[in-house]
């Protein structure tokens, strides 16, 4: 059952859950709404790349209105990963976390988050919290997987809602609460990019370094070859594991 702070709107098709969430926080929608589809025909992910929304998918947007600077507003991507990975571990599954904003299994991609923002002047009036997770059939892209693959027999969409839901619950008002600290040491249990020799690639290219740790605002440390560290934002490069 899904927890009364929510309040759920079911659609069968839409352009982007996002999107329609983000009209309706305009429009003074309280915290808790949610926006579920069936399918989107214009889902979009990191950088504007589209998301493709087949029938058997879980795709939802959640408004929240956290008492936080516009500057935090990625720390709410830490919480959503970190709230997605319990979530799914808790059924069982071998889930991972993707720097900035993908769910893995195997390496293969299992779901991903977008988090957008609604600003006034030095305020932050709402986010929008955007999820799309792989359930049922086939997944939508190559190298991808889906939660039937990885449980061996068909989910139900709407209990995982639930389950997701609940731990989003708990995760964000402990975060309100407690600071990004607690999210931020689940976070980088369950990223699986820490570690691991990356190809950050930007506008001059690709460079070599190795992923060592995450920031309090979702950022990548890394060193290159010749051991020096610096930080990299989601917004300023693209990530490939070697």
């Amino acid at each position: 059952m899904i927890d009364p702070f929510f309040h759920v709107h079911c659609l069968q098709e839409v352009d982007s859950t996002n999107e329609r969430a983000k009209e309706l926080a305009r429009q003074g929608a309280p915290e808790g709404t949610v926006i579920v589809a069936a399918t989107q025909w214009a889902g979009r992910g990191r950088r504007g790349r589209s998301w493709s929304s087949p029938h058997g998918g879980l795709y939802f947007s959640l408004i929240l209105r956290p008492p936080i600077s516009p500057d935090l507003a990625p720390q709410l991507v830490l919480v959503t990963a970190a709230c997605l990975y319990r979530a799914l571990h808790r059924r069982g599954l071998p889930v991972s976390i993707k720097w900035p904003n993908d769910l893995v299994a195997g390496g293969k991609k299992l779901g991903g988050i977008l988090v957008e923002a609604g600003s006034a002047s030095q305020s932050l009036s709402f986010l929008v919290v955007g999820v799309g997770v792989n359930i049922n059939g086939p997944p939508p892209i190559e190298g991808g997987t889906s939660i039937e693959a990885l449980a061996g027999s068909p989910q139900q969409k709407e209990e995982i809602l639930a389950d997701i839901l609940g731990e989003m619950k708990r995760t964000y008002f402990a975060y309100l609460q407690e600071g990004i600290g607690p999210v931020l040491a689940e976070y980088r249990r369950g990223c699986t990019t820490l570690g691991r020799e990356v190809i950050l690639v930007g506008p001059k290219g690709g460079a070599p370094a190795k992923a060592v740790d995450i920031g309090e605002r979702g950022e990548l440390f890394v060193e290159d070859l010749d051991g020096r560290r610096r930080s990299v934002f989601a917004d300023e490069v693209s990530l490939r594991c070697g």
